[in-house]
């Protein structure tokens, strides 16, 4: 079975309600400045201080699936008038692997993760379903360009080419599912994927959408997420997205 048909389905039965739980409450929340109640930005556990400094309504929110380092602070994504927040899919010390098989079985943890994510801000006061964006960087890429849901306006992929192994065990399915417009940022020289014989980007994959975009920036992944291109091209898609 395609682990791209399979990703929801699988998502919904393949761990206990607690181990999601304890993803979502382990991850973090970063609240800016503008939806602060004092006026200063906020970053916590997702249920620590800062949901009680939430300026009262409903507001965009950016849900981020981090890469293999899931304490990385997504700079990128924030003060962008959204809130952001980010489970941490490796509570328990799990750690990303270059086996295809263990990777197909983590990335449906991480789906279950971000299903998961998505029921806590249903229900959140403070969340705007209308306005829900979709962000990864490296694995969380993965995760999310492969999301089939529709509760998403847009989402931004990074340091995910959107494309299976060309040689050796089969990969998770390429391509960028769901609805909406894409941002998708690569580098051109990432070692990793050049290591998996992975090549090209998401930009073939995303050029019917509207409103999409495929930036490639020099370098390798890891610089990247933080990169002033990245900055400027995240600055511009964000704001237009969650309207």
């Amino acid at each position: 079975m395609k682990f791209g048909a399979a990703f929801a389905a699988f998502a919904l039965v393949s761990a206990s309600a607690a181990a999601q739980e304890e993803a979502w409450n382990a991850g973090r929340i970063f609240v800016p400045a503008s939806l602060a109640q004092n006026g200063e930005a906020c970053a916590s556990q997702i249920d620590g201080k800062c949901t009680d400094r939430i300026v009262e309504g409903r507001h965009p929110v950016i849900l981020f699936m981090h890469g293999c380092n899931a304490t990385q602070r997504p700079k990128s994504l924030l003060e962008l008038g959204a809130i952001v927040v980010a489970p941490n899919s490796f509570w328990q010390g799990e750690r990303c692997t270059l086996n295809a098989a263990e990777t197909a079985k983590l990335l449906s943890g991480r789906a279950n993760d971000l299903v998961d994510a998505l029921k806590h801000l249903k229900a959140a006061a403070w969340a705007d379903p209308k306005r829900l964006l979709l962000a990864g960087y490296s694995q969380g890429g993965i995760a999310a360009a492969l999301y089939d849901g529709p509760e998403f306006k847009a989402r931004i992929v990074i340091a995910w080419p959107c494309q299976p192994r060309s040689s050796g065990p089969s990969g998770p399915e390429e391509g960028v599912h769901g609805e909406g417009p894409v941002l998708a940022i690569q580098s051109r020289n990432d070692a990793l994927y050049t290591r998996l014989h992975i090549e090209g980007d998401c930009g073939p994959e995303i050029s019917g959408r509207a409103g999409s975009l495929s930036v490639l920036i020099p370098g390798n992944a890891g610089e990247i997420m933080d990169h002033p291109a990245t900055r400027e091209a995240i600055a511009a898609f964000v704001p237009e997205v969650l309207r």
